[in-house]
């Protein structure tokens, strides 16, 4: 093997450990990446920093009565809706769980894209039999040098509370 040869095996397999084989969106290990490498930001000044936190809603039902290439199917959906709205900086950190990361946004911007990807997973449902639901959440901070892993706890905990209301109020 030559060094183009070796060159070109590990970038593929760089690539690979940043992305994730079934979605083929960023992976947790990319997400982690980010947050280790945030403080560097290698001559990017990052002002503010919205996160959304999204789960899937009814991934083990689908899995469980129409098995995990049917689940599978639906996880693949979503990221394309999801993509679709954001090509960059969305990351699959979970089995049914995706981050969007926004750099340089306004708190209202970071809510105008939740609800963008929220329209996005509607529109997707007219095309389909199984539906997407997800519960989401979403925070912000204009002080980025702060604890950014914060930020993902503070979404996470929104949408476990999106979660929960959307459970009491049977909305799939």
């Amino acid at each position: 093997m030559n060094r183009l040869d070796t060159k070109a095996q590990q970038e593929k397999l760089q690539y690979l450990s940043y992305r994730d084989a079934l979605t083929n969106l960023y992976n947790r290990n990319r997400y982690m990446s980010v947050l280790e490498n945030y403080g560097q930001n290698k001559g990017q000044l990052i002002r503010n920093v919205g996160v959304i936190y999204m789960d899937l809603n009814e991934l083990k039902k689908v899995n469980d009565e129409q098995g995990h290439e049917a689940g599978d199917s639906y996880i693949r959906r979503a990221a394309q809706q999801i993509v679709a709205v954001f090509p960059e900086h969305t990351y699959r950190i979970g089995g049914d769980e995706f981050v969007i990361r926004l750099n340089n946004a306004t708190e209202q911007d970071t809510k105008e894209c939740m609800q963008r990807v929220k329209e996005a997973l509607a529109a997707a449902d007219k095309k389909t039999d199984i539906p997407i639901s997800a519960a989401m959440g979403y925070a912000w901070s204009d002080d980025p040098d702060k604890d950014t892993e914060k930020l993902l706890q503070n979404a996470d905990a929104q949408m476990y509370e999106n979660k929960q209301m959307m459970k009491k109020s049977n909305i799939r």
